[in-house]
């Protein structure tokens, strides 16, 4: 029971998180900018919880190597999703990284002995649906949509990428330490990105209180879902957590005015729900 609920406030952060973004991203913010202060504002805010629950840090090489391999999956996960919001729909965006519930499914099977039975792989069929129905387009594509889903497409096997290293990890790591470290390690290999950046726009005001505010419901996230991971099944834990692309579409629907084809969204939106009820229940 814990799992699911971490897995589920993990999914509102996100989702709020994300149709925050969209409004201030909408307005072609450099994205390897703000994901990188953001990424390292999010660990620093952890940081002292994690002071206070006591560091808890593995010993072996191997799990600091794995360790760099997640923060790295992590930060590009981050960027393609910030990206993606800069061409598509927040809701379609969520909707479209739905596709890492196949890798973490996969994933979870092959390498933690994770169960697997088939009413476990067609909900995750039925939440693959959902988001097909939800972001198929007939004729014409333009060149924003096309980039915006392939920004979705790779952010996702990133993240994905990521969960799975953290099931490795978690039980060498404190949840809050682990979370903070590797956001971190994130902004941080970001910062050497925009190092690389020919833009040297000073940043206004708005920019930061933006960078600000997503920060500290990232960071939200980011704990509830280290928790639900470590409580529960990754295999599980990481679908219920895409809960967020419902309260995404609520959200872009009533706050961003993304109303186009509601009636697709809406059996798109039934079909994600009826498949992370079933993982739920059994």
């Amino acid at each position: 029971m814990d799992w699911f609920i971490y897995a589920i406030m993990a999914a509102l952060f996100y989702a709020i998180e994300k149709v925050y973004a969209k409004r201030f991203l909408g307005k072609k913010v450099d994205a390897i900018k703000f994901t990188a202060y953001h990424d390292l504002i999010v660990g620093l805010m952890l940081l002292p919880i994690a002071a206070i629950a006591g560091f808890k840090l593995p010993s072996s090489v191997w799990s600091w190597a794995l360790f760099c391999v997640a923060a790295i999956s992590y930060w590009y996960g981050d960027l393609y999703t910030y990206k993606s919001l800069n061409k598509i729909d927040v809701s379609l965006s969520q909707i479209i990284t739905q596709l890492r519930l196949v890798l973490v499914l996969m994933g979870g099977v092959l390498f933690f002995s994770e169960s697997f039975s088939l009413l476990k792989a067609l909900a995750i069929l039925l939440i693959i649906a959902g988001a097909v129905v939800v972001s198929y387009r007939k004729g014409y594509i333009n060149k924003d949509f096309s980039k915006g889903v392939l920004y979705s497409t790779l952010g996702a096997a990133s993240l994905a990428v990521g969960f799975l290293i953290d099931k490795n990890l978690l039980s060498g790591f404190g949840i809050v330490s682990y979370a903070s470290l590797v956001m971190i390690a994130c902004g941080l290999f970001g910062l050497t990105q925009v190092s690389l950046n020919k833009d040297r726009t000073k940043q206004d005001a708005v920019f930061w209180k933006m960078v600000l505010v997503c920060s500290i419901l990232f960071a939200g996230f980011r704990a509830f879902l280290s928790a639900a991971i470590f409580s529960g099944e990754v295999s599980r834990a990481v679908p219920v957590s895409q809960a967020s692309v419902i309260f995404s579409v609520i959200g872009g629907m009533v706050l961003l005015g993304e109303r186009e084809e509601i009636s697709k969204r809406v059996a798109g939106l039934f079909l994600i729900i009826l498949g992370i009820s079933l993982l739920y229940a059994f």
